[in-house]
């Protein structure tokens, strides 16, 4: 049996996350391929991907003619267990970065825009994930995504561990780009989750304006987008909680695509916002999408999964009024009652949507879910000290960071 044959056959048993998610022989070479996550939300991993010798006629021309450049091998912010490690990444051209605050001007940032859109992924590629003396294979999908379950002998410590990458097999064999994918294991004793939104709830993008969302992307880099004022200090106060301990973990699940990954990230890290797995779409439109993480439903099931990864611990939601994060935040009330400690949105439509996301909200409030439409972030931050989600000194910094204009007239 080849080693394709025994990666493809072990994808087809679909390892839960800290089972069997890929087989080791804790050298270098690997016994077995990527898992996937098992759940019943159609984010389990089928990658059925091509061959290294069948990526596709336009990248096989590319590269007879010389056109195809250096490889990069993303590995995306992830999250795991004590149990297991969920590692998700990417194979790209290495075209765009998002550039350092305020050292790119308007027609740099929208080559790099331009560059980070159309920059080949590349199929059939083989991966190796190493960690702690264990090695997994895994191949890159249609889309050249890549995603598998690392398991774990010994239980891990909670905090960010990175996981080696490297390419070791594609259609540029002389090309062997390696890099590393960061994946946070909460703390056993954390309190509670946050699960945020970023354009519209985090960043200030307009994201239910098509024309200013269009121009923001093209003309911000990572360091000169705005934040809604305070939000910093807000996610701050929760990932500290009531005890200041600063142990409960944050995730970000936006609509945007992947292609904007370093941009988030590099735009979290210049903010000083807790740092935490960011979880994006693909966002093909000629290709078919992703068969490892493409799916209409993304947000709703990304959610889903972190709620049966952790089981036992509560989850406080965050979003805008703009896109559907209300309805989705309903339906995970309604699918897993008593995990949802909070809702809060932030007003950014007019009085017509307004009135809907009200009703929306006063039916989970009275499910014993508080959920509010919040103009300022000060209101949400007012609400969790209430509710003993974050201590007084933490609501104080969110109130002189917010202040208490409208979230919608004031950023950072």
């Amino acid at each position: 049996m080849t080693e394709r044959d025994r990666n493809d056959a072990h994808q087809d048993r679909g390892a839960e996350p800290g089972g069997d998610g890929g087989g080791s022989t804790g050298g270098d070479e690997p016994t077995g391929g990527g898992g996937s996550t098992g759940d019943d939300g159609g984010d389990g991993t089928a990658m059925g991907a091509p061959s290294p010798d069948d990526p596709g006629l336009k990248i096989r021309l590319e590269e007879k003619l010389g056109l195809l450049d250096e490889l990069r091998v993303v590995g995306y912010a992830g999250h795991g267990t004590d149990r297991a490690l969920h590692v998700e990444g990417r194979l790209i051209e290495r075209k765009a970065e998002a550039g350092d605050p305020g050292e790119s001007d308007l027609w740099e940032n929208i080559k790099n825009t331009v560059r980070r859109f159309e920059s080949d992924e590349i199929p059939g590629a083989r991966i190796r994930a190493r960690f702690r003396g264990g090695a997994w294979d895994v191949w890159t999908d249609n889309e050249g995504f890549f995603k598998l379950d690392v398991p774990l002998d010994e239980p891990l410590e909670a905090g960010w561990h990175d996981v080696e990458l490297e390419v070791v097999e594609s259609l540029k064999e002389d090309d062997h780009p390696t890099g590393a994918a960061p994946v946070l294991v909460p703390s056993p004793d954390a309190e509670f989750a946050i699960v945020s939104d970023l354009d519209d709830t985090v960043i200030k993008s307009s994201a239910t304006d098509t024309i200013r969302k269009v121009r923001v992307v093209f003309e911000n880099d990572a360091g000169s987008r705005a934040a809604f004022a305070g939000v910093k200090e807000l996610y701050e106060a929760l990932v500290e909680g009531p005890d200041a301990r600063g142990i409960n973990p944050i995730f970000y699940v936006s609509r945007s695509g992947w292609n904007l990954y370093d941009l988030f990230r590099r735009f979290l890290e210049d903010k000083g916002i807790p740092r935490g797995p960011l979880f994006l779409q693909d966002l093909a439109i000629k290709e078919s999408k992703s068969r490892a993480v493409g799916h209409e439903s993304h947000k709703r099931d990304r959610i889903r999964l972190l709620l049966e990864t952790y089981p036992d611990l509560p989850f406080v939601l965050i979003g805008d009024s703009g896109q559907e994060d209300p309805e989705t935040y309903r339906q995970m009330v309604h699918e897993k009652p008593g995990r949802i400690r909070a809702i809060y949105i932030r007003d950014v439509t007019p009085d017509d949507r307004d009135e809907e996301v009200e009703r929306i909200a006063a039916e989970l409030s009275d499910r014993g879910v508080p959920t509010l439409l919040v103009a300022t972030t000060l209101e949400a931050a007012e609400h969790a000290a209430e509710h003993g989600m974050i201590t007084d000194d933490a609501l104080q910094r969110v109130r002189d960071a917010a202040g208490d204009a409208p979230a919608s007239e004031r950023e950072v």
